[in-house]
């Protein structure tokens, strides 16, 4: 069975965990937006179809981060939308959210470091990625399977269906940013993990000096740390000392 370890600290929403670690299960296992000034003004702004710092309208988005509205949480992480266009704002970009926390249906003018374009396959730009077959680039330089890469953003074709990804092979100069079907890669996480791996808490993981998840508790991988995609993994665990369902990044 496979037997590599993860060691690090745990962050979760609140506090820190150190001195964690995960192993893979084996069978023997089992029996913010910063506070706009004027958010609402989102909906009634002058828009056009230009694009603000890579996005243009239509593109669909999720929320980088809790987008707050006077300090209020408005759009959680993760939240999704699309873009209207320019907001009125010089800067920002109006979004449309798919589902606010104060129930509003209003848009938000937010900063682009606050968005993140939503691909197909459900990859973010910025996601660290890895080839997952021999893949043939313009410049003519095979690029080997299991070669490292990051997702910059949707390719411009018609119906955005690929992905542009740069990618960096290993004793060589960044290969020229390559076209890609969302099937040619897959999320790279620390520790050679991948997603829906059963995993299992090695030690006691604690929060703030309190256990949050005890010895032996079973967890999933449900992707790299969106706080350090290259040192973390996020799992979910099966349960929490301190209730919270919450995932920790290990």
């Amino acid at each position: 069975h496979h037997t590599a370890r993860l060691q690090g600290a745990i962050l979760a929403q609140g506090g820190s965990c150190k001195n964690a670690s995960l192993r893979p299960v084996s069978m023997s296992d089992r029996p913010a937006m910063i506070d706009a000034t004027a958010p609402s003004t989102a909906e009634t702004a002058d828009v056009t179809t230009s694009e603000v710092c890579g996005f243009v309208c239509g593109d669909t988005v999720v929320a980088a981060r809790d987008l707050r509205v006077r300090g209020n949480v408005v759009v959680r992480q993760g939240g999704s939308g699309y873009v209207v266009g320019p907001a009125s704002s010089f800067g920002r970009i109006c979004v449309q959210f798919e589902q606010r926390e104060d129930q509003s249906d209003n848009r938000l003018n937010c900063l682009p470091d606050e968005l993140r374009h939503t691909l197909p396959g459900g990859y973010l730009a910025g996601t660290r990625v890895r080839s997952v077959r021999v893949l043939d680039p313009p410049s003519g330089i095979s690029i080997p399977m299991g070669t490292s890469g990051v997702v910059v953003g949707p390719a411009r074709d018609p119906q955005f269906r690929r992905l542009l990804v740069r990618f960096v092979p290993i004793g060589q100069e960044p290969v020229e940013e390559m076209v890609c079907e969302p099937e040619d890669v897959e999320t790279s996480i620390p520790g050679n993990f991948r997603r829906g791996n059963a995993v299992i808490a090695t030690r006691d993981l604690r929060v703030g000096g309190a256990v949050v998840v005890r010895e032996g508790v079973l967890g999933t991988v449900v992707g790299p740390s969106s706080s350090d995609s290259q040192h973390r993994v996020t799992v979910s665990f099966s349960h929490r000392e301190d209730g919270s369902r919450n995932r920790l990044n290990c």
